[in-house]
């Protein structure tokens, strides 16, 4: 899932303030343990 921002733009672009999904696009990066 891909997030866009419309807040604070004159101008925004049609898609700002939408979710995408883009299939097969990879993993992300890797999850980090919590060292608390």
């Amino acid at each position: 899932y891909i997030t866009t921002a419309r807040a604070g733009q004159e101008r925004p672009h049609p898609l700002a303030g939408s979710v995408l999904v883009l299939p097969d696009a990879g993993r992300g990066l890797p999850g980090t343990p919590f060292a608390g």
